[in-house]
């Protein structure tokens, strides 16, 4: 038997909803629906009764299943714990989850090697995935740390905001709109509705990105769809899109790409970036002195 299954499990029965617990595990609602439907067809009893919008109550079965997944979740719990202080100082590896934007590689590379000067002999592994698989990662304890974008906040994690930054409007240098920009002077206080921009043809990062759906918050809450004719994958992609195609985008205002006039929005909109840890676990001292190099880099860096 996996320990998802245990975790699954606990999820739905303490959130007592498919939608609340799959989304607190950060897997899709018919995921979850299929797991608990091969669990309880494995098990060949009933764990939940369905009740129309009043969602999940455990059977005699499930609470059964429950004090035992209980048990057996607080022993991993408690090995997991045992392992960490198990580790000595000479066995220094920092395991890092990050969101693959260069910017971060970058910062991330440049902290790691002062740590070498208190920390020598440390090693850095570092995995490039998604924010959703990175806190999957940590929460099963194959990281110690990530840093990437952020939504939403998982309660067993402790987030380090390292930038909270407004997204503007990117458009090339002679694109109707850039007179707007508040790189001209005179133009510090100027904002515009992206409404203004609804006849022009966007580039977009792709769906699933946590600045996508920044952007398609925001959408919602000024009735804004864009023409998307192109997406990209990586944050730096977007010079290429703005300054040889001639398309519109959004982009972090941290995130500074030389070539493109940048345009304040009304309403703001925002995107956060930051670290996140286990707050159950006791970080070692070179993850601690790592985290505090990269809370002082500088915010701001050109690419």
């Amino acid at each position: 038997m996996h320990l998802n299954v245990i975790f699954y499990f606990l999820a739905i029965a303490e959130e007592g909803s498919l939608s609340k617990a799959a989304e607190k595990l950060y897997i899709t609602q018919p995921t979850l629906s299929h797991f608990l439907s091969v669990l309880e067809k494995e098990l060949g009893v009933t764990l939940f009764y369905r009740r129309n919008n009043q969602g999940l109550e455990l059977t005699s079965a499930g609470r059964a299943y429950y004090e035992g997944a209980k048990k057996i979740a607080l022993i991993w719990k408690s090995t997991r714990q045992e392992l960490e202080n198990c580790k000595t100082t000479s066995s220094r590896t920092i395991r890092c989850g990050t969101g693959g934007a260069d910017q971060i590689t970058h910062k991330l590379v440049h902290c790691f090697q002062k740590l070498q000067t208190r920390y020598p002999g440390t090693e850095l592994r570092s995995w490039s995935a998604l924010p959703s698989e990175i806190h999957q990662m940590l929460l099963a304890g194959d990281l110690d740390l990530g840093y990437s974008a952020y939504l939403k906040e998982e309660k067993l994690l402790t987030y380090e905001p390292l930038i909270t930054s407004e997204v503007d409007l990117v458009l090339p240098r002679d694109h109707p709109l850039a007179h707007y920009s508040f790189e001209n002077p005179g133009n510090e206080d100027v904002r515009i509705p992206l409404s203004m921009a609804r006849d022009f043809p966007f580039a977009l990062i792709v769906e699933g990105s946590i600045l996508r759906q920044v952007e398609e918050e925001y959408f919602a809450q000024v009735g804004f769809r864009p023409t998307v004719l192109a997406t990209y994958s990586f944050p730096p992609s977007i010079k290429e899109y703005i300054s040889h195609n001639g398309l519109a985008g959004l982009a972090a205002r941290h995130q500074r790409y030389a070539g493109m006039a940048r345009v304040a929005l009304s309403p703001p909109m925002y995107y956060t970036c930051g670290l996140y840890f286990r707050n159950d676990i006791k970080l070692s001292p070179p993850v601690k002195y790592l985290i505090a190099l990269l809370k002082e880099y500088p915010v701001d860096y050109d690419l």
